[in-house]
């Protein structure tokens, strides 16, 4: 097995001459069986499979790749099926999925691909209608409770080596008795127990349901005999002597994934090549490192890559964009007339190409769409052999651009047939096909169906097209995608797409056909992309269309508010997103082309509200919308919900999923719904009851729904919501009517005894066999400054656990100004400041603080949790309403618990559903007060603070953020938000801010206008009643603040590092909900266990970073919460992700 490096001479022996495949090996060729044996021979030690790992891309030769096949048979063999059943593989592209598609045809049986990205209720559909038997899938992939229950599943879950697999459920003894639907048909003698032949390929579904076409061993011989010509036409595709090497990065389950990349690389025994990562970065990447020489994909990539070669080089200056476009154009003209680019301008293209795939790149292949004509011709000027194909389900691959002229390979066409005379065009400019490679059979409701193709039975393809002279065959687009329009003539959305080609201010888009009274009209929707100009947009789509026919011209744009859906080859479903616009459950809004337009709608839109907000006044309050929003929450299928599934308990919503969903009721029906009501039994039903009490004005009734408020606070550390019943049997015996359920639990004369200790006892034994296998990742000693390193157990170790962001703890000057402190004034303040506590290094931090946050005063505090829990406990009286993101800090929660005001969470910087809360409820309320965080300490993401900004402009409110993870670190001198946002200084009321992260000592602070201050001076509970914070720790903070105003070099430090993360955790593919701002990154691990394993993991190889699980983050989403220094190296922060991706890949 080769571990590093390419093979790029000394040949092995044992590789057969393409040549000699094609012309001697292929013609004796009619069976999956026959190829497995002629490829995974024995004495084949040329390279297979090329697979990234920790200690960098292994090579695995065919004769490697066959006992890890016959492993896996061996399972398969063992589980009793009856021979010639369909087993389904539902896999990412990955090694697994070639080990597993063998060793099921090994094993005598068939395979059924399936998308692994298809939801439960999809894979459970497409189970049943083929009669599988089984389903193989990628750890987690499914919900074992949505497959049928006659169907095994298999997982690499919990295995060492990433081909490993094991039985997880064995199948009914009925299932084994039943015969396949092969067999059932004649196709097959399951007594032969013959090598597997067939494959099931399913439909995309971008225009209609998925159907189930099987392929057999013979056709899909077939299609490579075909393809012969194409290897004759051009040096592309295979070169006698050499192994190429083809990117796998279109799914398998996909046609064009399937024969071009998997089947033609391992039939002629070329190496497949599997990225580090889903990211297009790690594709070109791969490329580059691995010496690529076959990239075959979807016009997507294409057009990405062509957008960012091009916006790359826009960055250089309208000159240079304009000296490259002229560039291009000369290289083309002159390949056309067969002439060279003069060497040192080719030396530029070269580079360029070097620069994106590598220089071993020979051939880009497109298919499964049209691609535009402009990305062929910017493509090809750059040098890079990009063609077109075309392929079906149905039929494989038809044909492929060959001509070796570069004008060939720009004009969109997909070249001609494979077989002579095995296309047409009908009289609608339908493409029919009759060939020796169409699929063999269907698959309905579990029986098989032949196919019966013959001169006076082509194949319809449902595809539109042109021909040329030469048969060469032009896509234009769908028969089912064709819009009618007011004339009756034929409009085709593909062709607009064409002649509008590459839309870079668009992520994607698609034009489709939408009925307005008697008339079909043309549409375009549109996913934005970053940094969305509108203005600009709406100027470039005027100017497009200008050019299109009047009847072409799409009466309309809209902005989809979310990705367009997406097939699995990477085209918009059109009939899908047709459906959901219709049924107005697609979310989007109008973009309007010209001034008069956009004057005109906003006239439209005030009727228009003032029509809906009737309609919401009279809306039928129904169940099934209820499910659906709870489905939309939970990002669940409707099918899986009942109406009598409670929220929380049946379907596990999380506090915050809750909070969303009380939005989502209170926008659709427009009610204000008070959260006291909204507590237990929250089943669609009960809602549905409750928001009709609502609606008819009558109070809901809450004692039986206000039951759990009686109950005693479980500990933050420990809750669990599952539990709650065991812990109070008493209320779960109030809410479902038990009649054994005691109303009083009685006196309690012992801690132990208390439902808080009962709680928590009950939680810690849960994780105590976690802890006692990993080890607690919790409350480690580490007994020296927090910077780079830190000293754990007699050693240094990495630390990546530290709040100590501009490393001021530990710092000599730091250090010294707190020593002057305590000699002057002594370890304590004595007392309370209002009394005799007052010092004047008190004064001198306030004022620093003020400078530095621009406001005109500050108070300082002992502590920044009780900072928060004091001033949000008393700012708001009864009259008064408190807002606040339900990602807030528990010290912000506290201090609502005891604050006399209203208050409501909303969902995450969701600020359409603030906005939403205050309008209906702004009106009855005093004083509002909204509550944000400057950088959230879980996620590590950033508060909308100028949306925040306008809001309380525009409703009159009051504004606080908690800077605590965002002052220091956000802005060119770490002003926080404010300087970040370039806010003007009173544009946030309460500038909240702790003393313990980037000021490296301990406290909390207020900052705000001198009349509030003063205020709080005097009437702050947590001020007035408590001891002035420690003089020590002032002088501190103070000569901190002063280090930051004088030098922003620490600031500069950090926000390297954080960019310096940020690349590399990319790179390695990691995923975090992070965006690069804030010190804080957390790594997303999913796993509660695996989080807790990791880290210990970590710490044992000389890395600390804590994790984050359950209920301090989601359920399903702990991660490991990196945070970042300016004392961190960037090669620190390479050494900690090498370890982790080490540790993860050897999982």
């Amino acid at each position: 097995m080769e571990e590093a490096g390419i093979r790029v001479s000394g040949i092995s022996k044992a590789m057969k001459n393409k040549f000699d495949i094609m012309n001697n090996d292929l013609p004796k060729m009619h069976s999956f069986e026959d190829w497995f044996r002629n490829s995974f021979r024995a004495d084949n030690d040329t390279g297979a499979l090329d697979i990234p790992g920790p200690d960098g891309y292994r090579t695995i030769p065919y004769n490697e790749c066959l006992p890890i096949i016959e492993e896996a048979e061996q399972v398969l063999r063992q589980s009793g099926l009856p021979a010639g059943s369909f087993i389904g593989i539902k896999t990412v592209t990955s090694p697994q999925f070639v080990f597993w598609f063998w060793a099921v045809l090994k094993a005598g049986y068939n395979a059924l691909l399936l998308d692994p990205n298809a939801t439960n209720t999809q894979i459970r559909q497409l189970l049943t209608e083929s009669d599988a038997r089984a389903i193989i899938a990628d750890k987690d992939a499914l919900d074992p409770a949505e497959v049928p229950a006659a169907v095994q599943i298999y997982s690499n879950k919990g295995m060492p080596a990433a081909w490993s697999v094991r039985l997880v459920r064995e199948a009914s003894a009925a299932a084994r008795d039943q015969s396949s639907p092969l067999e059932r048909a004649g196709v097959i003698n399951a007594a032969d127990r013959p090598f597997g032949n067939y494959v099931i390929v399913a439909t995309s579904g971008t225009t209609a349901a998925a159907r189930l076409f099987v392929h057999s061993g013979e056709t899909l011989s077939n299609q490579f005999r075909a393809f012969a010509c194409v290897v004759k036409d051009s040096d592309r595709w295979l070169r006698p002597e050499v192994q190429d090497r083809s990117l796998a990065i279109l799914p398998f389950n996909h046609i064009l994934g399937f024969v071009v990349v998997f089947l033609l690389s391992q039939f002629f025994e070329q190496v497949i090549v599997f990225p580090r990562s889903k990211l297009p970065e790690s594709w070109l990447e791969t490329c580059r490192e691995r010496g690529v020489t076959q990239l075959i994909s979807v016009p997507l990539l294409w057009n990405h890559v062509a957008r960012a070669i091009r916006a790359k080089v826009a960055a250089g200056g309208d000159k240079q964009l304009s000296r490259f476009n002229r560039l291009l154009d000369w290289n083309i003209r002159l390949r056309k007339i067969g002439l060279p680019l003069p060497s040192f301008l080719n030396k530029i293209l070269d580079d360029v190409r070097a620069q994106v795939f590598g220089p071993e790149l020979r051939l880009c292949c497109s298919g499964g769409g049209r691609i535009s004509e402009e990305t062929l011709h910017f493509m090809n000027g750059i040098g890079f052999f990009l063609i077109n194909g075309y392929g079906l389900t149905e039929t494989a691959i038809i044909s492929v651009e060959r001509g070796k002229k570069i004008q060939k390979r720009m004009d969109g066409s997909v070249g001609s047939s494979f077989v002579p005379g095995g296309l047409r065009l009908n009289e609608a400019g339908e493409i029919e096909l009759l060939t020796d490679y169409l699929y063999c059979g269907v698959i309905r409701k579990g029986e098989y169906i032949a196919a019966d193709f013959s001169e006076d039975n082509w194949f319809p393809t449902g595809d539109l097209a042109d021909l040329d002279a030469q048969g060469r065959v032009f896509i234009r687009g769908r028969l089912k995608d064709l819009i009618i329009g007011a004339s009756g003539e034929n409009i085709n959305p593909d062709d607009i797409e064409y002649e509008l080609g590459s839309l870079d201010f668009f992520k994607n888009y698609t034009v489709l056909g939408m009925q307005q009274a008697d008339d079909e009209k043309v549409l375009m929707i549109a996913e934005p992309a970053d940094g969305f100009d509108e203005l600009a947009a709406a100027e470039a789509l005027l100017h497009k269309f200008g050019k299109l026919s009047i009847m072409s011209r799409p009466a309309r744009v809209l902005l989809s508010r979310d990705p367009l859906p997406l097939s699995a080859a990477m085209k918009v479903k059109r009939s899908y997103l047709r459906e959901q616009i219709e049924a107005q459950a697609w979310p989007y809004r109008e973009l309007y082309l010209t001034e008069s337009a956009r004057e005109k709608a906003k006239e439209e839109i005030v009727v228009m509200d003032a029509k809906q907000d009737q309609e919401k006044q009279v809306k039928e309050i129904s169940v099934d919308r209820i499910r659906e929003l709870m489905g939309e929450v939970l990002l669940r299928p409707v099918e899986e919900i009942s109406a009598r599934d409670d929220f929380i308990h049946d379907l596990e919503a999380d506090s915050l999923q809750a909070v969303s969903l009380i939005a989502a009721l209170e926008n659709e029906y427009d009610v204000t719904i008070e959260d006291d009501n909204f507590s237990s039994k929250l089943t669609a039903a009960f809602i549905a009851d409750l928001l009709r009490d609502y609606k008819s004005g009558k109070k809901p009734g809450a004692a039986v729904l206000n039951a759990a408020l009686a109950a005693a606070e479980t500990p933050a550390a420990f809750v669990d919501p599952e539990q709650e019943a065991q812990v109070r049997p008493e209320l779960a015996a109030r809410v479902t009517g038990n009649p054994d359920g005691e109303e009083n639990p009685g006196r309690v004369d012992s801690f132990e005894k208390t439902r808080e200790y009962k709680a928590f006892a009950q939680r810690e034994r849960g994780l105590s066999p976690i802890v006692e296998a990993f080890g607690n990742p919790y409350f480690i000693a580490h007994d020296s400054p927090l910077l780079d390193v830190s000293l754990y157990e007699g050693r240094d170790v990495l630390n990546f656990g530290s709040y100590n962001y501009l490393a001021m703890s530990g710092d000599p000057e730091v250090n010294q100004a707190a020593t002057e402190a305590l000699l002057k004034y002594g370890g304590s303040a004595g007392g309370s400041r209002l009394l005799a506590g007052e010092k004047s290094i008190h004064k001198e931090l306030e004022q620093a603080i003020a400078r530095w946050k621009r406001t005109e005063d500050c108070l300082v505090m002992v502590s920044g949790h009780a900072c928060n829990v004091s001033f949000v406990g008393n700012f708001c009286n009864q009259y008064d309403l408190i807002l606040y993101d339900v990602l807030c800090h528990n010290s912000i929660t506290q201090g609502l618990k005891i604050s006399p005001a209203s208050s409501r969470a909303f969902p995450h910087n969701d600020m359409e559903v603030l906005e939403g809360i205050l309008k209906r409820r702004r009106a009855d309320y005093e004083k509002v007060l909204v509550i944000v965080e400057g950088a959230y300490s879980m996620d590590g993401d950033l508060a909308p603070v100028p949306d925040l900004v306008a809001l309380k402009k525009k409703y009159g409110l009051f504004l606080m953020v908690d800077e605590a993870h965002s002052a220091g670190i956000l802005g060119e001198h770490g002003g926080g938000v404010d300087e970040y946002f370039k806010l003007e200084p009173d544009d946030i009321d309460i500038k909240m801010g702790t003393l313990s992260k980037t000021l490296g000592t301990c406290g909390g602070y207020l900052a705000g206008s001198a009349s509030l201050i003063n205020y709080l001076r005097y009437n702050l509970p947590g001020f007035v009643f408590s001891v002035g914070v420690s003089p020590v720790l002032a002088g501190a903070a103070l000569k901190a603040v002063e280090i930051i105003e004088r030098d922003n070099s620490r600031v500069k430090a950090l926000q390297k590092n954080i960019d310096s993360f940020m690349r590399e955790a990319k790179y390695r593919g990691f995923e975090t909900p992070a965006q690069g701002e804030s010190a804080i990154v957390p790594i997303s691990i999913g796993d509660d266990v695996a989080a807790f394993k990791l880290s210990m993991q970590m710490l044992e190889n000389g890395v600390f970073v804590p994790p984050a699980v359950y209920p301090a983050v989601p359920r399903g989403q702990a991660r490991l919460r990196f945070c970042l220094t300016s004392a961190h190296k960037e090669n620190q922060i390479i050494e900690a992700l090498d370890l982790l991706e080490k540790l993860i890949m050897a999982k």
